[in-house]
C-alpha cells in the first residue's frame, strides 16, 4: 500500500489511521517447508509533522511450518509492532 503524504497534507490532515490487507511473499520466509495461512493484517496510525512523518501500528500474520520434533504441520500466530520515522 502507498501512502500518500501529500495529498494527505493537502486535505488538512495531520493523523490517519489506516487498516489493510496484505498477501507477503514467500521469499521473506527462510523456514523450510514453511508458508503464510492467508493475508497479513496492519493496523497503523500514520502522523504528519512539518518535516518529518511517524508511521507506528501492528502486523498480524500466521504461517503453517513442519514442527522440529515431529514433523507433523504446526501453525503459529504473531503480531508485531513497529514504529518508523521518515
Amino acid at each position: 500500500m502507498i501512502i500518500d503524504i501529500r495529498d494527505l497534507r493537502l486535505k488538512g490532515k495531520t493523523e490517519q489511521n489506516f487498516e489493510f490487507s496484505h498477501q507477503p511473499p514467500v521469499s521473506a520466509l527462510d523456514i523450510p517447508g514453511s508458508a503464510f495461512s492467508g493475508d497479513a493484517k496492519v493496523k497503523c496510525l500514520v502522523e504528519i509533522y512539518k518535516d518529518e512523518v511517524f508511521i507506528s501500528g501492528t502486523v498480524s500474520f500466521s504461517l503453517t511450518a513442519p514442527c522440529s520434533r515431529c514433523l507433523e504441520p504446526a501453525s503459529f500466530h504473531s503480531t508485531i509492532e513497529f514504529d518508523e520515522r521518515f
